[in-house]
C-alpha cells in the first residue's frame, strides 16, 4: 500500500480508491453518461462474503444519465477448496 487514494478521472468519469487497511479499499464512482434507453431511477444495495472481493456496494442510477458507485471491498481472493482466504506469502 504505497499511497492512501488512488484518483481517476476522465471526461465524464471519476473513480477514487481509499487503502482503509492492509486488505480493505473504498471505492467511489461518479460516471455521466448519454443513453437512448428509458430508466428513470434504479438502486441497489448489496454485500457479499466469502468470496472474491467480498463486501458492501451500493449502487444509483438516474435516468441512465448518472451513475453512482460506492464499495467497501476485501482486496483478498478466497480460496474455495480450504474455505478461507488465499495467503501469497
Amino acid at each position: 500500500m504505497s499511497k492512501l487514494f488512488h484518483f481517476y478521472r476522465n471526461c465524464n468519469y471519476i473513480n477514487i480508491d481509499f487503502f482503509i487497511s492492509k486488505n480493505l479499499t473504498s471505492s467511489f464512482e461518479l460516471e455521466i453518461f448519454p443513453s437512448f434507453i428509458c430508466e428513470i431511477f434504479s438502486f441497489s444495495i448489496a454485500q457479499t462474503a466469502k468470496t472474491d472481493h467480498a463486501g458492501f456496494k451500493f449502487q444509483l442510477s438516474l435516468c441512465k444519465l448518472i451513475f453512482l458507485s460506492f464499495e467497501i471491498r476485501d482486496n483478498r481472493h478466497w480460496d474455495y477448496e480450504n474455505n478461507c482466504w488465499q495467503n501469497y506469502n
